[in-house]
């Protein structure tokens, strides 16, 4: 073996072998990299490969016969005689080798870092999006079918990170042939459009795509699969890779390995997961997201390798959970359950991290485990606005709304008409003093779904908020009064309380109050105070401290039965204020402390806290106290549990909690001040 080595050194087989892999090794960087670019097609890529592996014994073979001289090739020489013409052996042919490694090298490592960048920024430039499929079943029930298969569909298309893909709740909205695609396309802001049918007769399918260019309405590619139910699992990955391939977009290795693994064999367990799916991507209320997690447990019964199936059910318990539906069940541990066995399952799903994440954010209040959980599924997920509005979320509840209006901006752009996206980033925005831009977006939200009353609201009080009562009057007047709906009604009241029509305010607070509040929850501790407020600023003290302590009442019986971090510390505010609105002086260990322990320890309740605190003062008569705090408040962004909006100069001028202050000169130059942006 010895002797081997060394005839191979002498032979320069081995110098030949190296130099043949780092040429080799440089020639498929090149072709990987750069034929894409050209619009050479994959086969040409995969010849490259091919004809490299095969060509390196032959290297080899040659090397050992021949010697590369400046010369030419020769008869490899006999032991003993001098090898000094070897190329090996002149300078020239060695930097060309160092240059030909450094080369290689510097295309290695920026492919790596322009692989990193896509993968941690935002989808690629190729946009599309993917209307709701027909259903031509003869069975309307069948329609879930058609639902789930489209979503499937997206779900691939938006896992490649050269699209970007628009998300399903933008594109519900719209038929599944409309008549004017352009005019689409430009709502949406995409260049193609993907269509489809889907019929389904007894264990038989028939899916019909075609992808349009949409500012043409061209036809750019359509196909028809006739598959049996059995083996109708990987038409989702075939449309996906034919929809990349016809918009020339180039997939990594990893994607192209996610779009040939199928999610399940199991015909059965297939159903009973589009058939979840379909619920809970059409509603969020509890009793549908129960009949969604039922299929969703039934699918995984059936296959318990489906991987996708776990996460999906993993979000929809914890969904449950938060909502408070059926808190015996222990679904917070059942989401965490699933998540965990969903990236035990595949550690590389997308989709399990994005469960692991909505788990700690949902169940544990968990932030940092959260962020953790999202930023993965992110590098997963390049195309997913639920990440970046995750994300996003993250970052409101931390108290940086800056940060969190920068993701939700990203998320609109994969999803612009997604009007829930539409109010957490105009909420954002509220938090961030920025009313036009808040307006903007509530305009955009409105476009998808007029005279909704909580996008109006919510323009109400940026409205007031600046000290525009006229303007807010004007939208109110578009609304009817909303009892039940805190959002709504809570701004109405206000209103009237703004305008000093106090009398009105409180026969209005009576009568929601006279409902049954069992729909409010917690929420209606909002009317107890407000009704304590108006009678306090109608001169009727007595009737003021009775609301308040009507309120303390109502909300004691929620004490230790709510289950979210934000809903505790709003309780306790809410506490605070109802004791300080009847003239009770706080106790050791109660509310008010509680309070107090938030507001100092800052956090993503600190400023809240301190607001309510603030506004526990006035009522007490504190002015001192208000005094100091009063110019935070003003200057920080941050949520306010009752008004959604953070005080402004102008809230200070109209609200009457602040009357007791208004003789105090320190006072009247905060309220004067001009509105900071």
């Amino acid at each position: 073996m010895g002797r081997l080595i060394e005839e191979l050194k002498r032979r320069n087989v081995l110098r030949a072998a190296a130099f043949y892999a780092a040429a080799a090794w440089l020639l498929v960087q090149i072709a990987t990299q750069v034929f894409p670019f050209f619009d050479i097609p994959n086969w040409a890529v995969r010849l490259v490969v091919v004809a490299v592996i095969v060509g390196f014994p032959f290297a080899l073979v040659i090397s050992w016969f021949y010697e590369l001289t400046p010369s030419g090739f020769k008869r490899e020489i006999e032991p003993g005689q001098n090898n000094a013409d070897s190329i090996w052996h002149h300078r020239a042919f060695r930097m060309a080798l160092f240059s030909s490694i450094a080369i290689a090298l510097t295309v290695m490592i920026a492919a790596g870092l322009v692989s990193r960048r896509s993968d941690t920024g935002q989808a690629g430039g190729i946009s599309i999006a993917v209307l709701p499929f027909r259903n031509l079943s003869a069975n309307a029930e069948n329609a879930y079918f058609s639902e789930g298969i489209q979503d499937e569909i997206l779900t691939r298309l938006a896992g490649i990170g050269a699209l970007r893909v628009i998300s399903r709740t933008s594109t519900a909205h719209y038929a599944s042939t409309p008549e004017n695609l352009p005019k689409i396309a430009a709502e949406l802001g995409v260049d193609n459009i993907l269509e489809g049918s889907v019929q389904r007769h007894d264990d038989e399918v028939r899916i019909n795509v075609q992808l349009i260019r949409a500012g043409k309405d061209t036809n750019i590619w359509s196909e028809t699969y006739d598959r049996i139910l059995k083996d109708v699992f990987g038409v989702e990955s075939e449309v996906a890779r034919a929809v990349a391939e016809s918009l020339k977009a180039v997939l990594s290795g990893e994607e192209r390995r996610e779009l040939d693994t199928l999610p399940t064999t199991n015909p059965e367990a297939y159903d009973q997961y589009l058939r979840g799916v379909a619920i809970a991507l059409n509603s969020f209320e509890p009793a549908k997201l129960g009949s969604a997690a039922e299929f969703l447990r039934r699918t995984v019964e059936l296959d318990p390798a489906f991987a996708l199936a776990w996460a999906r059910l993993s979000r929809v318990d914890a969904s449950l959970a938060y909502q408070g539906f059926d808190p015996g069940a222990g679904l917070c541990d059942k989401a965490g359950i699933e998540a965990a066995t969903a990236l035990r399952l595949k550690p590389e799903l997308g989709e399990a991290r994005l469960a692991q994440g909505y788990y700690y954010y949902l169940c544990k209040s968990d932030l940092d485990q959260a962020q953790a959980a999202f930023e993965q599924a992110r590098l997963a997920l390049p195309g997913s606005p639920a990440v970046l509005e995750a994300m996003g979320n993250i970052e409101r509840r931390r108290g940086a709304q800056q940060k969190a209006a920068e993701y939700f901006s990203q998320a609109m752009q994969l999803d612009p008409r997604n009007t829930e996206l539409l109010g957490n980033h105009a909420l954002t925005l509220v938090e961030l003093r920025r009313f036009d831009q808040a307006r903007a977006l509530t305009d955009k939200a409105l476009d998808v779904v007029p005279d909704d009353p909580a996008m109006i609201a919510l323009q109400v009080f940026t409205y007031q908020a600046e000290g525009r009562i006229g303007q807010a009057q004007k939208l109110l007047d578009l609304l009817h009064s909303r009892l039940q709906e805190v959002d709504v009604f809570d701004y109405q009241v206000l209103q009237l309380i703004y305008q000093h029509r106090h009398a009105e305010a409180i026969g209005k607070l009576r009568q929601a109050l006279a409902q049954d509040l069992g729909p409010l929850g917690i929420g209606a501790g909002d009317y107890y105070y407000l009704l304590g407020v108006a009678q306090r600023a109608a001169g009727d003290v007595v009737l003021s401290r009775q609301a308040f302590a009507d309120g303390r009442s109502y909300l004691s019986r929620f004490v230790g039965a709510v289950r979210s971090t934000d809903n505790e510390a709003y309780l306790h505010a809410m506490l605070c204020l109802m004791d300080s609105g009847r003239g009770e002086v706080p106790s050791a260990g109660g509310d008010c402390e509680s309070v107090e322990k938030v507001a100092n320890a800052g956090g993503p309740f600190g400023l809240s806290a301190r607001e309510a605190l603030v506004r526990a003062y006035a009522l007490r008569g504190k002015s001192d106290a208000v005094i100091a705090a009063l110019p935070e408040l003003l200057r920080e962004s941050y949520y306010s549990y009752l008004y959604s909006t953070p005080l402004t100069p102008a809230l200070l001028r109209q609200d009457p909690v602040w009357d007791g202050l208004r003789a105090d000169a320190r006072f009247r130059a905060l309220a004067d001040a001009p509105q900071r942006h």
